[in-house]
Protein backbone atom coordinates (compact mmCIF):
# COMPACT_ATOMS: atom_id res chain seq x y z
CA UNK A 1 0.00 0.00 0.00
CA UNK A 2 1.26 2.99 -1.32
CA UNK A 3 1.44 6.07 1.36
CA UNK A 4 -0.03 9.35 -0.23
CA UNK A 5 2.12 11.89 1.58
CA UNK A 6 5.20 10.58 3.74
CA UNK A 7 4.71 10.89 7.27
CA UNK A 8 7.53 13.30 8.14
CA UNK A 9 6.10 15.46 5.23
CA UNK A 10 2.99 16.10 7.05
CA UNK A 11 4.27 16.71 10.70
CA UNK A 12 6.56 19.67 8.84
CA UNK A 13 3.89 21.30 7.31
CA UNK A 14 1.88 21.10 10.61
CA UNK A 15 4.75 22.30 12.71
CA UNK A 16 5.14 25.02 10.09
CA UNK A 17 1.28 26.32 10.14
CA UNK A 18 1.76 25.84 14.29
CA UNK A 19 4.41 28.06 14.63
CA UNK A 20 2.34 30.77 12.08
CA UNK A 21 -0.77 30.45 14.37
CA UNK A 22 1.58 30.76 17.48
CA UNK A 23 3.07 33.83 15.70
CA UNK A 24 0.09 35.44 15.30
CA UNK A 25 -1.73 34.29 18.77
CA UNK A 26 1.33 36.94 20.08
CA UNK A 27 0.79 39.51 17.39
CA UNK A 28 -1.70 41.84 18.86
CA UNK A 29 -2.10 43.42 15.14
CA UNK A 30 -3.14 39.92 13.51
CA UNK A 31 -6.24 38.85 11.86
CA UNK A 32 -7.15 36.63 14.21
CA UNK A 33 -6.19 39.02 17.31
CA UNK A 34 -8.57 41.64 14.96
CA UNK A 35 -11.15 38.80 15.03
CA UNK A 36 -11.51 38.15 18.46
CA UNK A 37 -11.40 42.23 18.91
CA UNK A 38 -14.75 42.14 16.75
CA UNK A 39 -16.72 39.22 18.50
CA UNK A 40 -16.22 40.82 21.93
CA UNK A 41 -17.69 44.26 20.99
CA UNK A 42 -20.18 42.71 19.42
CA UNK A 43 -20.94 40.76 22.05
CA UNK A 44 -20.50 43.70 24.47
CA UNK A 45 -23.12 45.49 22.44
CA UNK A 46 -26.75 43.83 21.92
CA UNK A 47 -27.05 46.96 19.48
CA UNK A 48 -25.29 45.35 17.69
CA UNK A 49 -26.99 41.88 16.82
CA UNK A 50 -30.64 43.18 17.68
CA UNK A 51 -30.49 46.90 16.71
CA UNK A 52 -32.37 48.22 14.19
CA UNK A 53 -30.81 48.29 10.77
CA UNK A 54 -30.47 51.51 8.47
CA UNK A 55 -28.16 51.28 5.46
CA UNK A 56 -26.16 54.39 3.73
CA UNK A 57 -25.34 54.92 0.67
CA UNK A 58 -26.57 51.73 -0.86
CA UNK A 59 -24.88 51.91 -4.52
CA UNK A 60 -21.23 52.35 -3.34
CA UNK A 61 -19.78 48.75 -4.15
CA UNK A 62 -16.70 49.90 -2.22
CA UNK A 63 -17.95 50.41 1.14
CA UNK A 64 -20.80 48.79 3.30
CA UNK A 65 -21.98 52.11 5.43
CA UNK A 66 -25.05 51.33 8.37
CA UNK A 67 -26.43 52.03 11.28
CA UNK A 68 -27.84 50.23 14.00
CA UNK A 69 -30.28 51.42 17.09
CA UNK A 70 -31.53 49.82 19.86
CA UNK A 71 -32.77 51.44 23.27
CA UNK A 72 -31.20 54.96 22.22
CA UNK A 73 -28.36 53.52 21.69
CA UNK A 74 -26.76 54.23 18.23
CA UNK A 75 -23.70 52.62 16.42
CA UNK A 76 -22.28 53.40 13.13
CA UNK A 77 -20.33 50.53 11.18
CA UNK A 78 -18.52 51.16 8.18
CA UNK A 79 -16.28 48.95 5.81
CA UNK A 80 -14.10 49.32 3.31
CA UNK A 81 -14.34 46.45 0.98
CA UNK A 82 -11.73 48.06 -1.37
CA UNK A 83 -7.83 47.59 -1.70
CA UNK A 84 -7.61 51.23 -2.15
CA UNK A 85 -9.34 54.49 0.42
CA UNK A 86 -12.76 54.82 -0.24
CA UNK A 87 -15.41 57.28 0.20
CA UNK A 88 -19.09 57.12 1.65
CA UNK A 89 -21.95 59.26 1.05
CA UNK A 90 -23.25 59.23 4.86
CA UNK A 91 -24.47 62.69 5.83
CA UNK A 92 -23.32 64.37 9.37
CA UNK A 93 -23.92 60.49 11.19
CA UNK A 94 -20.43 60.61 12.52
CA UNK A 95 -20.84 63.59 14.42
CA UNK A 96 -19.54 63.54 17.81
CA UNK A 97 -18.62 60.08 16.96
CA UNK A 98 -16.34 57.82 18.59
CA UNK A 99 -13.87 54.74 16.83
CA UNK A 100 -14.49 51.52 18.76
CA UNK A 101 -12.48 49.45 16.81
CA UNK A 102 -10.23 49.91 13.12
CA UNK A 103 -7.70 47.90 11.52
CA UNK A 104 -6.18 51.56 9.75
CA UNK A 105 -3.59 53.06 11.78
CA UNK A 106 -4.69 57.09 11.43
CA UNK A 107 -8.46 56.24 12.02
CA UNK A 108 -10.22 58.42 14.92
Amino acid sequence: MKKFLPLNFIFILFSLCFQQALGQVNNANSVINYFRKMVKLRKDNPVLVYGKYTLFDKNNHKVYAYTRELDGQKMFLLLNFSASNAQANIGSITTNAKVLLSNYKNSS
